[in-house]
């Protein structure tokens, strides 16, 4: 690596640093708020004022904050409607259930903007920060990480991540039991309509014993608390611009690869950030001629689960194979142990916006897939931060650059 290790070791304690001052002085960063956008600025304004980068510009966008998650609300109503509805209409459940459903697997399952136009809307923004190279740009690799905060996992903050799954189960479970009651309870009118009124009780108590965990469903987010999000993602966000603070404290100045640091705003909103940046960019990415390629960090903290995601989006997105050996790569020349290749089995990363989008992507993580017990939770505060995975999340990532810088994609 060509970085010394102290300019290493004083870019992750002024990461440290940054982020409990982003913690304590701004605060919990809702996707879209005036907090995300200050958080932002605290970093452009280092960004600037050490020329870390040649070009710092921000990227706005509107945003339906609380839309995302809605489903964990709107679901647990339909289906307790089609529970009231089931001794009148015996087909309820399966109608509430099925439009349940559907909400479920565009909004959450493919991130849609499904729910989006019944939310009210924010102003949200993205922050781009260019290190040109001193000649022709042939290359260019994006560092991202995104600035905003989860609301709070309620029942995860409570009562651990056994609770939290268990409850999310049986949820399902019972939305399936309700759905094949529907259905057998909708073929006995459909045969006789007589014999509805003579249908057993225990149809409708089964339906219904499952309402706590609808409950626990519907209480999913504390719109009320957003979380500090100290590690998640303020470390991939200080992984991005300590890059380039890196690159400025060495002298390093690259002849044709150019380096952005995106800090994206509302990745908790479903990617809405990394949506935006696609939407405006990926086609010139992709056309200029520049070989490009995005590299998401996220959540660096639980060291002996760095990975490298080469699925996403719930395992629907498959990264580029030459992002992931770009880190392959890169973690072999540090000497390191290869690192596990892994999927986002629920949920999703900035970098599935920009495979969507066509562009060369993977992620970067070091998060425990449990998940780990502060995740989304008020205890990922900046006490609560591993420097160590911080560095080993920086050491790759600018090892990653200057492959790249050396060798490109293969």
């Amino acid at each position: 690596m060509k970085i010394d290790k102290n300019v290493r070791q004083q870019t992750v304690d002024y990461s440290v640093q940054a982020i409990k001052h982003i913690c304590t002085e701004i605060g919990p960063r809702e996707p879209g708020s005036p907090e995300e956008r200050a958080a932002q600025q605290y970093l452009a304004d280092d960004i600037i004022k050490n020329n870390w980068a040649d070009s710092v510009e921000f990227q706005e966008f509107s945003v339906a904050p609380k839309a995302f998650m809605g489903f964990s609300r709107i679901i647990p109503v339909l289906i307790a409607i089609g529970i009231v509805m089931f001794w009148w209409f015996p087909w309820a459940p399966l109608v509430f259930n099925v439009i349940g459903l559907a909400i479920l697997f565009f909004q959450f399952l493919l991130y849609w903007r499904f729910l989006d136009p019944l939310y009210k809307k924010s102003t949200s923004s993205n922050l781009i920060a260019t290190k040109k190279p001193t000649g022709e740009v042939k290359r260019r690799i994006i560092l991202s990480g995104h600035s905003d905060c989860a609301y709070e996992w309620t029942v995860f903050h409570h009562f651990g991540p056994k609770v939290h799954i268990g409850s999310l189960v049986l949820a399902a479970i019972g939305a399936f039991v309700s759905i094949g009651l529907s259905i057998a309870a909708t073929v006995i009118y459909a045969a006789d309509p007589a014999l509805w009124a003579h249908t057993p009780v225990w149809m409708l108590i089964v339906a219904a014993c499952f309402a706590p965990f609808y409950l626990a469903l519907f209480l999913y987010s504390n719109y009320n608390r957003v979380v500090p999000g100290a590690n998640d993602n303020l470390t991939g966000c200080l992984g991005a611009v300590g890059a380039l603070k890196c690159l400025k404290d060495q002298g390093i100045d690259f002849e044709h690869t150019e380096v952005v640091a995106v800090l994206t705003g509302s990745e908790e909103a479903g990617l809405r950030g990394a949506k935006a940046y696609a939407e405006q960019y990926a086609h010139g990415l992709k056309t200029d001629g520049v070989e490009t390629v995005f590299i998401g960090l996220e959540t660096f903290r639980d060291y002996e689960h760095m990975s490298i995601y080469h699925r996403d989006l719930s395992g629907t997105v498959k990264h580029d194979e030459r992002a992931v050996r770009l880190l392959d790569r890169a973690v072999e020349r540090l000497g390191l142990d290869p690192l596990p290749h892994a999927s986002v089995f629920i949920g999703a990363s900035d970098a599935a916006a920009l495979t969507q989008a066509g562009l060369c992507a993977c992620t970067l993580a070091s998060m425990d897939p449990a998940p780990a017990r502060y995740y989304h939770t008020r205890n990922d505060d900046s006490d609560n931060l591993n420097p160590e995975c911080m560095a080993l999340g920086l050491d790759i990532a600018l090892e990653a650059v200057e492959l790249f810088d050396e060798e490109g994609l293969k």
